[in-house]
């Protein structure tokens, strides 16, 4: 066998350097999270708060299964920033209605 043979292969670097953000990211989430304060709402307001959070996760489902963009645009902000899983975006409610047609 030849020398190189016994050499590792490189490792992919934006493999790594994606990995290496990912846990910094991670670590500096923890140390925020625990760092919170404890605050939490009356139950009435946490109530409502569920209440409202539901109502726009179920438009957002719903439009989604329709193939209605304008309803899905509807589910975000005016300035909304929308990127998908390819790295794809969108800014706007108007953007993200576009980019879904």
């Amino acid at each position: 066998m030849a020398y190189y043979d016994y050499i590792q292969k490189p490792v992919n670097i934006y493999f790594m350097k994606k990995f290496y953000l990912f846990i910094i990211s991670l670590f500096l989430s923890t140390i925020l999270i625990a760092q919170a304060p404890d605050n939490q709402p009356e139950s009435g307001a946490n109530n409502n708060s569920e209440e409202n959070i539901q109502k726009v996760l179920v438009a957002f489902i719903q439009a989604w299964n329709i193939h209605d963009p304008h309803a899905f645009s509807m589910v975000f902000s005016e300035d909304a920033d929308f990127t998908n899983v390819r790295g794809m975006d969108a800014h706007g409610r108007a953007g993200v209605e576009k980019f879904h047609e």
